[in-house]
């Protein structure tokens, strides 16, 4: 029994000891008109099982939105380069990113509830499990695999039993699918992540529902404040995201 231990330790220590590198495929496609967001790029994640650092590269690609207006996603904010978007502490289930430019440090905390399925799926040759869950304003279905034993995934899913593969929201407004996974067996390459490089300058931490509490009442000043410069204008921001901010002026959040 002894032995049996040591073994499985070991196992779950080289499984740990791996490092991964998934690319992802993201489409977001929300058809509300004011408050929906059409976006296309790319997200790679870095992973070690403990931690996790995510990079989002803009696409090259022209999308169709919900009534067929043509929308190109290589405008003047294009890139080709790395952009950073987050970093995970996968044993503690929080993520931390900048926003207003850098000023402003948010954590995140999340505790998905995950519902086992009875589809499969093999994605790049990996045996993948169905999920059902709701997260911030949608239901989704994602695959994972117990291949990968890591609680990892992309954006902020993460917190399964496995390495999560593909997401779909139950509307279709957003589809996210890992098109590459790539291991580095080279245990002397660790995931370096220095915090100090990334929130170094900033100057608030706030919680996720702070960030989107003050997000929210400055964009409703914004509108307000046109809306009776300009009389008869109407308004509008990207508030159905992957997450559904809860936009007060939408009629069409499910709380």
């Amino acid at each position: 029994m002894k032995i049996f231990f040591f073994i499985s330790l070991l196992i779950s220590l080289n499984v740990y000891s791996q490092n991964y590198t998934i690319k992802y495929e993201v489409d977001i496609n929300d058809p509300s008109l004011k408050w929906g967001t059409t976006d296309s790029y790319q997200l790679i994640t870095k992973s070690d099982g403990f931690k996790s650092i995510e990079y989002r590269k803009d696409k090259d690609t022209i999308i169709i939105n919900s009534i067929g207006v043509l929308r190109e996603t290589k405008d003047k904010f294009y890139s080709d380069t790395l952009k950073f978007q987050r970093l995970k502490n996968l044993n503690k289930n929080i993520i931390e990113y900048t926003k207003y430019n850098g000023q402003v440090h948010v954590k995140d905390t999340l505790n998905i509830e995950y519902k086992t399925g009875n589809n499969q799926k093999t994605i790049l040759g990996y045996e993948c499990i169905n999920l059902f869950f709701k997260f911030r304003g949608r239901y989704y279905e994602a695959y994972y695999t117990k291949e990968i034993p890591i609680s990892d995934g992309p954006f902020k899913f993460i917190g399964a039993n496995g390495l999560i593969l593909e997401v779909t929201s139950f509307d279709e407004s957003v589809k996210i699918k890992a098109s590459s996974i790539f291991k580095n067996t080279d245990e002397s390459k660790t995931l370096f992540i220095d915090k100090e490089d990334w929130f170094g300058k900033c100057e608030y931490i706030f919680s996720y529902n702070k960030y989107v509490r003050i997000f929210l009442n400055q964009w409703y000043e914004n509108i307000t404040k046109t809306e009776s410069q300009y009389p008869g204008s109407t308004s509008s921001f990207n508030s159905r995201r992957i997450e559904i901010f809860p936009n007060k002026l939408d009629p069409e959040i499910d709380d």
